[in-house]
């Protein structure tokens, strides 16, 4: 999954933080980068984020992955 992160000045223990904390400020938008950078709903949601945390803010999520048009495709994928 780092390699997904490739871009990113934050660590993956700093992102899975982020994501168990749906208050988070930057949730959504870590959220939304795994969410369209990966295939694999199994690693996102065994080593990444709750399920009910994602169902819950989906909306939100989906919304942030709509603002590039690469993130399309994922969007079709997670729903």
């Amino acid at each position: 999954m780092e390699k997904i992160l490739w871009d990113k000045k934050i660590t993956p223990e700093k992102i899975k933080k982020i994501l168990k904390d749906e208050s988070n400020p930057r949730f959504i938008e870590f959220a939304a980068l795994l969410l369209s950078r990966t295939n694999n709903p199994k690693e996102i949601f065994d080593d990444w984020m709750d399920k009910v945390i994602f169902c819950r803010n989906w909306q939100k999520i989906k919304r942030k992955m709509r603002t590039n048009k690469w993130s399309d495709k994922k969007i079709i994928f997670y729903m």
